[in-house]
């Protein structure tokens, strides 16, 4: 550390506050918000120095003490000076982190105040009091977060027992101020009790760390990670100091190391690897102005920055930074984990046994011989610790052993594969007997994930296939993404392993397509290397991912009759989710278009089950019933497009027919035949193909009301839409279908109404008779999601309609009002920035294939986005014919088929829909829609 950096520390530890006695509070607290400031500026120096993390959390630590002894000493010679000199002891301890010395510059003061047993002193009521008051208002007024308690000796010991969390804080205290000796006894005392039930101690706080891990994503590598409580975090650091604490008497690791519980050189790696995970929290916590342990991705670009990566380029210093978080938490979490193994704590179920029993243990087993390994209950050893040099071979092989015979590698076989790394040259990476034992792994149906993950987690997935290294610890700057890439690819074997052996209802489809493939271990292959071009950048990766993996497969021995098509997969694993999100997939030519790129059944198939894996695989939230439903009947269409011996029109016409015979045999109420017959007669052939019957009968009776209100109402009224409300529950929203007479600007009408209603929509469509009849379908959620159980919204949303589309009047004002009710800088500044960095676009282009003219928007979703853009593409000579409309976190994505109402040349056209992509970026790109109202 400088030695000015160094000075400034040992000056904030010494300086002396001079308080005259009687001091007006609001003086003294004036002076001390002024040296806290200056304190605070000599901590961000010392930050900035480069000094380590450790050093300034315990610069900041040093601060407290300082203020808060002469809080107490100012506030105790006080309290004597107009009362009485007090007849028992008293003391402030440091509690958790602060007890720790280990204060990062926004941390909570967590304090106790201590008192002995069996006071029975009257004053004491009012010393409470003038301290409460004189040093914890005091603290509160200077701003801290102050967490606190009042406890005799024998209070804190009830308090232990009761709460798990309370006992950790404890068994960090220290005194800050106050007398030595009862905070001696204190402290023997709650030692003594701490070494009663060790054991349930144990037990608890395994749970509450699997709970934990369980909680923050149980893995380290998530893309925005918790430094506090996140796999790998301090939290895990800290936990392991606590079982020491409780096991050995001790939280020093050189006590540890000197027990033989850990090594030097991974005592050396944790402190290490903690230090980097403190200096990162400091750096938030300056940045951030406050307390906060999510490291985002704006604190990332500024940390990686701030920490003088040397990286060309913003997002090349982030991967850099990123990286080296990722291996510190690991190294966290690795060793954590192994010392709770060597501690014999890992199983709260089983007795606790001593590291030197276990060994003994071993010695007197009878294990079983194989390949070199030792077989011994459930856990793979080693018979010597030169079995990897004698065949390097072993180093893939040892994974397949484990595989097959349901083992895991004990601790010391662990360390011996991570220490043989070296071993993997490039004669291993080549060899075909390494090769065979590796595709041999993906063989194992069901059960393929455990093995890639321990052999990723070991360091051998990495240097057995080099070009899946790229991906490690690697940073998706992509806003969906919650892993990093090789977390990601891992989780889709996962997702795979999950279809093939889970009894779950949801995934019956893609198990049994699954069993249906030619050769189904072939997917784990194509998961594998489905993302490996993101290695070069993630922009196009799919297709640079094929010929990155073309060579690999030539490696691997892969048969080549599988080659062109696992390398389809790869080329082409993004068009399926890209297809059924931007296209009308009820249009029959849009079904053939599709089918054109995917050839043949069993090609459309993995796409299938990998469009799926993928998707789960990057986050759990980000699929649901919805999506799933499109992507099924997608691929429902293509295949029976794929399969059928008849001409595309033949199977629609007949599909119709049957659906109209049974519309007849049926008694529809107050729906006459004829009109059955007509409007089987006034719509297409697909509307019958993805319409259930029963949306039909739906449809029919709203024709009929609306056609009834005609006859019986005034030429306004008989303009109203009529409208259904149908909840579904299975899948968690409300289908609204609106009947009207098809006019100019409907749709954005529509949204408008939804919107003031405060209801979300999921997706519409819509299908237009030819007697100008139009039936618009939206899925609508209430704003906190699910059906909408709301009775005003729905009144609301009918009053709306009525005067937008009835009585012809605009709702820009009334929606521009409900916007500016809206926080806009929480929204703004949280969504937008907390987070992944997201890029707004709009395209607007011809889609020749199909024949459309296709507008696609992605954009931060806002009250009236949807009114808006479905108003300037209306008042651009549009008309809407087709819409797909999704958000995701926050995040619209739309997509829009239009046509021309004007008559204009080529030329005008394409000027035209130039202006109108500019006009519909104005709306996303304005974070304010006066912009654009």
């Amino acid at each position: 550390m400088p030695k000015a950096a160094e000075k400034n520390v040992q000056k904030a530890k010494h300086i002396r506050f001079y308080v005259a006695e009687k001091t007006p509070r609001e003086e003294r607290l004036d002076l001390y918000k002024k040296w806290l400031i200056q304190e605070e500026e000599k901590l961000r120096d010392l930050h900035g120095s480069q000094s380590s993390g450790l050093k300034v959390a315990k610069a900041r630590s040093g601060v407290i003490d300082h203020l808060i002894r002469h809080l107490f000493d100012y506030n105790f010679k006080e309290f004597e000076a107009e009362y009485e000199k007090l007849s028992f002891p008293v003391g402030i301890l440091a509690l958790g982190g602060y007890g720790r010395s280990e204060m990062c510059p926004f941390s909570d003061v967590d304090i106790m105040f201590l008192y002995p047993e069996k006071v029975r002193a009257k004053i004491l009521p009012k010393f409470q009091q003038v301290f409460t008051e004189g040093i914890l208002y005091m603290l509160w007024d200077m701003g801290f977060k102050v967490g606190h308690s009042t406890r005799n000796i024998k209070q804190t010991m009830e308090e232990a027992k009761a709460d798990v969390q309370s006992k950790n804080a404890m068994l960090e205290s220290r005194l800050v101020a106050g007398s030595k000796s009862l905070f001696q006894v204190f402290d023997q005392a709650y030692k003594n009790f701490c070494k009663k039930n060790t054991q349930q101690y144990v037990v608890e706080r395994l749970r509450d760390q699997k709970e934990r891990r369980i909680k923050y994503g149980d893995t380290v590598f998530i893309q925005e990670p918790d430094v506090k409580n996140g796999v790998g975090g301090l939290r895990d650091y800290q936990s392991l100091l606590w079982m020491g604490q409780i096991k050995l008497g001790t939280t020093k690791l050189s006590d540890m190391v000197e027990h033989g519980y850990l090594s030097k050189d991974e005592r050396k790696r944790l402190r290490r690897a903690y230090d980097f995970l403190l200096r990162t929290r400091n750096e938030v916590h300056f940045q951030a102005g406050r307390a906060t342990e999510l490291l985002t991705f704006e604190y990332q670009l500024k940390t990686a920055h701030n920490f003088n990566y040397p990286q060309d380029g913003t997002l090349k210093k982030v991967e850099g930074f990123m990286r080296d978080y990722y291996r510190n938490a690991q190294d966290i979490f690795k060793l954590s984990s192994l010392l709770e193994q060597r501690l014999s704590i890992f199983d709260p179920d089983r007795k606790s046994v001593s590291f030197k029993e276990v060994i003994h243990s071993r010695r007197l087993e009878r294990p079983r011989l194989i390949d070199g390994f030792m077989v011994r209950g459930k856990e793979l050893s080693y018979e010597h610790r030169r079995i990897f040099k004698e065949d390097p071979l072993r180093l893939i092989r040892v994974f397949r052993h484990s595989q097959q015979l349901g083992l895991t590698c004990d601790f010391n076989l662990t360390n011996l594969i991570s220490g043989s790394l070296h071993l993997i040259d490039d004669s291993i990476v080549h060899s075909p007997e390494a090769n065979e034992t590796f595709r041999s792994i993906h063989s194992e149906i069901g059960n393929v994930y455990p093995t890639l993950n321990r052999m990723h987690d070991l360091g051998v997935l990495g240097k057995f296939m080099p070009e899946f290294d790229t991906l490690t610890c690697l940073v998706q700057h992509e806003y969906y993404h919650r892993y990093t890439a090789d977390i990601h690819v891992l989780n889709t074997i996962k997702q795979l392993d999950r279809v093939v052996t889970s009894n779950d209802e949801d995934l019956r489809w893609y198990r049994d397509e699954f069993h249906r493939l030619d050769d189904p271990a072939i997917l784990y292959l194509i998961l594998l290397l489905h993302d490996i071009g993101k290695g070069v950048g993630i922009k196009g990766h799919d297709k640079v991912g094929v010929e990155i993996s073309r060579p690999i497969l030539e490696r691997l021995g892969v048969n080549p009759n599988f080659h062109e098509e696992i390398l389809f997969i790869i080329g082409n694993h993004l068009e399926m989710a890209r297809f059924w999100q931007r296209h009308d997939i009820d249009d029959p030519q849009n079904i053939q278009s599709f089918s054109k790129k995917v050839v043949n059944q069993n090609q459309l198939t993995l796409l299938f089950i990998h469009t799926f894996c993928d998707a789960n695989g990057t986050s759990s939230s980000l699929w649901n019933s919805y999506k799933d439903m499109l992507h099924r009947s997608l691929f429902t269409a293509t295949r029976e497009h794929l399969a059928s011996e008849h001409s595309l029109e033949k199977e629609l016409e007949k599909q119709k027919t049957m659906i109209y015979e049974k519309l007849l045999a049926m008694d529809i109420s107050d729906v006459s035949q004829e009109e059955i017959h007509a409007h089987c007669n006034l719509l297409p052939e697909r509307y019958f193909v993805h319409n259930s019957i029963e949306e039909i009968i739906i449809h029919i009776k709203l024709v009929n009301q609306l056609l009834r209100s005609i006859q019986e109402a005034e030429s306004l009224a008989a303009l109203a839409p009529i409208i259904d409300w149908t909840d579904d529950f299975n899948r968690g929203h409300t289908t609204v279908t609106v009947v009207t007479w098809d006019r100019a600007g409907l749709f954005y009408r529509l949204a408008g109404s939804f919107s003031l209603a405060g209801l979300n929509i999921v997706s519409a469509k819509a299908i237009n008779r030819m007697d100008h009849i139009t039936i618009d379908t939206f899925y609508v959620s209430d704003a906190k999601g699910g059906i909408v159980q709301n009775k005003s919204a729905r009144e609301t949303f009918e009053q709306c309609l009525d005067i937008s589309v009835v009585k012809n009047k605009d709702l820009t004002k009334r929606i521009l009002e409900e916007s500016a009710k809206q926080d806009r800088s929480t929204f703004f500044k949280t969504d937008k920035h907390a987070h992944t960095p997201f890029s707004q676009s709009v395209h607007v282009y011809q889609e020749l294939e199909l024949d459309k003219t296709v507008v696609e928007v992605e954009a931060y979703d806002k009250i009236g986005l949807l009114y808006f853009l479905g108003k300037i593409i209306f008042e651009q000579g549009y008309d809407m014919t087709f819409s797909r409309i999704s958000t995701e976190r926050n995040i619209a994505v739309d997509t829009f088929y239009i046509e021309n109402t004007r008559d204009t040349t080529e030329a005008n056209q394409n000027t035209n829909l130039i202006a109108l992509k500019n006009s519909l970026g104005k709306v996303i790109d304005s974070d304010t829609l006066e912009a654009v109202g």
